[in-house]
C-alpha cells in the first residue's frame, strides 16, 4: 500500500503528511491519504469518539484502526473468511470495537469458488454472502473480545448499550434488533415485532440512526407513495413501531443525542413554470418531533443538495450539523456544509471535496472528516481506493 499526501483537489501535495496545508479557499489539515488495490471501497468508517482514532474495512473483512492525527497505522487484522463489513462501532470510552456484518461466503451452485486473495470471484456458480457476523475487539491491539456469528442474517447496523459497552446491539437485513451480552455472546432480548423475513431490502447503504445511549434506533424501512415509512425501536421501553412521515420526506435520517428529534431530509421537485425555466430539485433538512412525526417550530428548513442516503451527522451536544452534496461526478463530492442546528445558518461550505465523507468527529472548534473514492485502474480494470483520506477543517475560518 502507497502511503501519500494529496489535497482535496487530487493535486500532489508537497508537504509531508500530518502538515497543515492551505488551499484556495479553505485551511484543513491534510492528514493521509492510503492507496491500495482492493476490490471494494472502505465505506465502513468511524471515528473514537474523541476523534483521535480512525477504524476503516478497506478490503473484505480487512479491519484496520489509524491514528487520525498522524495517519499512522495503529493495527490491521484480517477475517479469515473475508467476510463483508457493513457497519462499525467504538464503545464511549473508545476502548473497543465491534464490526458487524457478513458471516461467510457460499456457493449457491457447486463448483462457485471463494474470493481469492484479491477479493475476485473463481469457479463457477454465484458467489453469495451468508448469515450474519459481529466481531468485537480491542481497540488497544486488535485482539478479539468476542464474536458472535451464524446469525440467520446479514448485519446492517451494530453498537454498544449499556455503561462500558456491556452489550451488543444488533440489526439485521430483516429488521430484527436483538442485544447480545457482550461476555457470553448469549442474547440478552430481541425485538422482531417490526421484522420483515425474507424481504431483504435494508442495505448497507441505508444507515440507521441511533440515539447517543444507543437504546433509540431509526432505520429507514421503505418509500412509500405517502412519503417515507421509518422503523423505531425504544430499548429501554422494548417497544417498536412505525412512523410514516408524510411527502415530501424522503431521507438520509439523523436522530439528535437525547434521542427525541429527527433530522430528516426532503425532496422537493420545483415545476420549470415556478422556477422561471426548467424543473429542478430542491432537498431541504427539516427537524421532527419522534413521537408525533410532526415538523418542529423553529428556524426555517436548510436548503441543500443532500445525497439521497448520504452522510447526515450530529455533533454530540447537538448543536452542529454536517451534511455533505450531491456528488456531481463520479468520485468527486459536490460539497460538504455545517450547519448550526438551532438557528439553521449554515457556517461552513467546503466544495470540491476528494472522494465521498464516510464519517465525521466533532473536535473543538474543528471537524474531521473521513472520505473515500473510487478509481478503475487502466492496467487491469479493477476498481481501487484511490484514496481514504483523513482530513479537517475550522470552523471559525
Amino acid at each position: 500500500m502507497l502511503i501519500s499526501s494529496q489535497t482535496p483537489e487530487g493535486c500532489l501535495d508537497p508537504y509531508p503528511v500530518g502538515a497543515f496545508h492551505s488551499s484556495g479557499r479553505i485551511a484543513l489539515a491534510l492528514i493521509a491519504a492510503l492507496i491500495g488495490m482492493v476490490e471494494e471501497t472502505a465505506h465502513a468508517q468511524v471515528f473514537s469518539p474523541d476523534g483521535s482514532r480512525l477504524a476503516a474495512v478497506e478490503d473484505l473483512g480487512v479491519l484496520s484502526l489509524y491514528d487520525a492525527t498522524s495517519g499512522r497505522v495503529l493495527w490491521t487484522v484480517a477475517d479469515p473468511q473475508r467476510a463483508g463489513v457493513n457497519s462499525l462501532a467504538f464503545t464511549s470510552d473508545g476502548s473497543r470495537i465491534a464490526a458487524g456484518g457478513w458471516d461467510r461466503w457460499e456457493a449457491d451452485e457447486p463448483g462457485g469458488g471463494r474470493p481469492d486473495a484479491g477479493g475476485h470471484y473463481r469457479g463457477r456458480g454465484f458467489i453469495g454472502a451468508k448469515g450474519g457476523k459481529v466481531q468485537v475487539r480491542g481497540a488497544a491491539d486488535g485482539r478479539e473480545v468476542r464474536t458472535i456469528a451464524r446469525l440467520p442474517r446479514g448485519v446492517v447496523a451494530v453498537n454498544f448499550l449499556g455503561p462500558g459497552g456491556k452489550q451488543i446491539i444488533i440489526v439485521d437485513t430483516d429488521f430484527r434488533v436483538t442485544v447480545h451480552a457482550l461476555d457470553t455472546g448469549r442474547v440478552a432480548f430481541a425485538m422482531n415485532d417490526l421484522a420483515a423475513p425474507g424481504r431483504g431490502h435494508v442495505g448497507p447503504g441505508i444507515s440507521p440512526a441511533f440515539g447517543a445511549d444507543g437504546r433509540r434506533i431509526v432505520l429507514p424501512a421503505e418509500a412509500t407513495q405517502a412519503g417515507v415509512r421509518l422503523n423505531v425501536w425504544d430499548l429501554e421501553g422494548h417497544r417498536a413501531r412505525r412512523l410514516d412521515l408524510p411527502a415530501p420526506a424522503s431521507g438520509p435520517v439523523a436522530l439528535t443525542p437525547d434521542g427525541t428529534r429527527l433530522f430528516v431530509g426532503q425532496y422537493h421537485l420545483i415545476a420549470g413554470a415556478a422556477s422561471g425555466g426548467r424543473d429542478r430539485a430542491e432537498r431541504w433538512l427539516r427537524e421532527r418531533d419522534l413521537a408525533t412525526g410532526e415538523i418542529v417550530a423553529g428556524p426555517a428548513p436548510m436548503h441543500i443538495q443532500l445525497v439521497l442516503w448520504g452522510l447526515l451527522a450530529i455533533s454530540p451536544d447537538g448543536a452542529l450539523i454536517v451534511t455533505v452534496g450531491e456528488e456531481t461526478t463520479p468520485g468527486e463530492a459536490g460539497t460538504l456544509m455545517v450547519w448550526d442546528s438551532r438557528t439553521g445558518r449554515r457556517l461552513r461550505e467546503i466544495r470540491d471535496i476528494h472522494g465521498q465523507p464516510r464519517a465525521v468527529a466533532f473536535l473543538a472548534g474543528r471537524v474531521r472528516v473521513a472520505s473515500n473514492s473510487t478509481e478503475r485502474d487502466p492496467a487491469n480494470g479493477f476498481l481501487k481506493v484511490a484514496p481514504l483520506t483523513i482530513w479537517e477543517f475550522e470552523l471559525s475560518r
